[in-house]
């Protein structure tokens, strides 16, 4: 519910009348545009006061096509401009996109703050105005971020594509190190390359070089594309389907490892979901960090972690100083932790999973992964093992 998402947790400051002001920013193209002002009138029909800021040169576009007055808006539903820092360019064409992702990252930052500084203060001049009390930025906007965190804003990230979109975007790292991407010349584009089929993106089966995205040197340079994972939408037996793996499971019963980001709501999120796919005849194996493991033990009891036959739990460290475990772990600290510390022991835990079975003729070889969207070293591991994973985000639609 939209209550929930601008909820006092998410920051500081206090609203005016109760009335939240949300300054929406699109990445400053049509389509981007298009979904993030849907977004602002959803918003806006739940009474928030919204500002839609479009750059000068869309802003003129928009005048042009529908209207001097068409962008005069509502007392509580304004628009405002900031300059893209680019040269003048006939407004019936697209703009470079090259050099409007180039400007982005050098040009807005400072404009934007002087938006962000008049909005915070209106009140005082409108009382009718609140001030500025949240943002919601384009997911490709990454200069908003340390806006907000200037202005001391709460900032939400918000991606206007597709699912599909955002499953090609993930691929962007992993077409890198595969070597696929950039070309190494221009004979490249004639000598049957790009007509190599790619299988081994899962929803992708039979897509060819051609209709995959490609990152430019921007993109891979100033995209978060490490951050953004796909939406999957399949249903448990599609996610545990044939072309999802060539790993044979023993006695028609799969064997999913579960590792969530080691933070309690995302592994909340995930214990759900395990405990959904252990409903449906699945054996569950789920990875916590030995830090979370005993904060659950010693909340829950030194049994309340036994599991079933068919449901256990498992550990593996985290590489960081113990520190008291009735706080929260330094979530940098953490961050740079499951990046270069959690890659060894998971493929370690693997291997041991996947071995399980000579020694228990009841429990499965591990044949499957259902790994935190945020944690990418699972992929990796995937690939080295042989076994199938699903990225699974365990926020929710609001965030």
């Amino acid at each position: 519910m939209y209550a929930e998402i601008f909820k006092d947790k998410m920051g500081s400051k206090e609203l005016a009348n109760d009335k939240p002001h949300v300054v929406c920013i699109p990445f400053p193209v049509q389509s981007h545009i298009k979904g993030m002002l849907k977004f602002a009138k959803l918003l806006h029909h739940r009474g928030v006061h919204i500002t839609f800021v479009n750059t000068e040169f869309n802003h003129n576009r928009f005048l042009k096509s529908l209207g001097p007055n068409s962008l005069h808006g509502l007392p509580d539903f304004r628009f405002e401009t900031i300059p893209d820092g680019l040269q003048s360019s006939d407004e019936d064409t697209t703009q470079n996109v090259f050099l409007l992702g180039e400007a982005i990252r050098k040009n807005f930052l400072a404009p934007f703050l002087e938006l962000l500084k008049k909005l915070t203060q209106s009140s005082t001049s409108n009382n009718d105005c609140p001030p500025a009390s949240h943002i919601v930025s384009d997911g490709w906007m990454a200069f908003t971020v340390p806006a907000a965190e200037e202005m001391g804003i709460p900032v939400v990230l918000f991606f206007t594509m597709s699912a599909s979109s955002l499953m090609g975007f993930n691929q962007f790292p992993t077409l890198v190190e595969k070597g696929l991407t950039p070309l190494k010349d221009e004979s490249w584009l004639t000598n049957g390359f790009l007509d190599q089929v790619i299988d081994w993106v899962p929803g992708f089966e039979g897509c060819s070089q051609v209709s995959n995205p490609r990152p430019t040197a921007h993109e891979r340079r100033h995209l978060p594309s490490h951050q953004v994972r796909p939406l999957h939408t399949h249903t448990y037996a599609e996610i545990l389907k044939d072309k999802m793996g060539s790993k044979e499971v023993a006695n028609d019963k799969p064997h999913i490892a579960c590792i969530p980001l080691p933070v309690q709501s995302h592994i909340k999120g995930m214990l759900k979901f395990a405990k959904l796919l252990h409903h449906r005849g699945v054996h569950i194996t789920f990875v916590n960090t030995e830090f979370n493991h005993n904060r659950f033990l010693k909340s829950l009891g030194p049994n309340s972690l036994h599991g079933l036959p068919d449901f256990q739990f498992e550990t593996i460290p985290d590489g960081l100083q113990s520190s008291d475990e009735d706080t929260t772990q330094n979530v940098a600290l953490l961050g740079e932790a499951v990046r270069t510390n959690f890659l060894a022991p998971f493929r370690g835990l693997l291997k041991k999973l996947t071995q399980s079975s000579t020694s228990h003729n009841d429990i499965p070889p591990a044949s499957h992964i259902v790994s935190d969207g945020w944690i990418a070293f699972t992929i990796t591991a995937a690939e080295e093992m042989g076994i199938p994973v699903v990225l699974f985000f365990t926020i929710s639609q609001a965030a």
